[in-house]
């Protein structure tokens, strides 16, 4: 190849080397996340949590009981996991009653991936409730 050849194959590879070098556009940003959820029997759960990142979170967590009621639910638990079987990781939780059905805490995330994130409200002593939500740690 010419000196024209060369140079068009010098500029082939330090292209090649810049993307290379760049990071994966497959990477997200740690972001906050919030979701709302209900049950069937009206019971509304809204969840935010912030930084959305490895380690420890700041979550909180507003509840509607049924048909608005202003009384307050008796409990709530959190509990974060990660995959099944030998692979599972659990993410540690402390929340705390704040105000009548607003609870706020930590929750913790060990490491990057799809969380299931589960929540056990005890709405009266007859009725409890499970909702559950997905949140993305990258």
């Amino acid at each position: 190849p010419g000196v024209w050849g060369l140079l068009a194959m010098a500029l082939l590879l330090a292209g090649v080397l810049l993307v290379g070098c760049g990071g994966s556009t497959d990477e997200q940003a740690a972001a906050p996340f919030a979701a709302q959820l209900a049950t069937p029997e009206g019971l509304i759960v809204i969840i935010s949590l912030s930084p959305g990142s490895v380690g420890a979170n700041e979550v909180h967590i507003f509840l509607t009981p049924p048909g608005g009621s202003l009384a307050p639910v008796l409990a709530l638990t959190a509990q974060a996991t990660l995959g099944e079987g030998s692979t599972a990781a659990t993410g540690a939780s402390e929340i705390v009653e704040e105000g009548p059905n607003h609870f706020q805490g930590t929750v913790s995330f060990p490491r990057r991936g799809q969380w299931d994130l589960q929540l056990v409200v005890q709405v009266s002593t007859e009725q409890q409730a499970v909702l559950r939500t997905i949140v993305p740690i990258p």
